[in-house]
């Protein structure tokens, strides 16, 4: 993998951090299931793996 789509990949598991993460902390569950089905039209699956544990780890919410 180039230098270039490391970069691009690691910008978009940070933005679908961050969209899944507000998600959760206005109380909005479903969207955030919602941010996790979609980061996978974008993301390797073990991104979103990777994605996953640690939101499950910053956020009771998304267990």
């Amino acid at each position: 993998m180039s230098a270039v789509q490391a970069c691009i990949n690691q910008a978009a598991y940070n933005a679908f951090y961050d969209l899944t993460a507000c998600a959760l902390e206005t109380h909005n569950q479903e969207r955030a299931a919602q941010r996790i089905i979609e980061s996978r039209n974008y993301l390797p699956q073990a991104d979103v793996n990777r994605l996953v544990r640690a939101l499950e780890a910053d956020y009771y919410e998304f267990t």
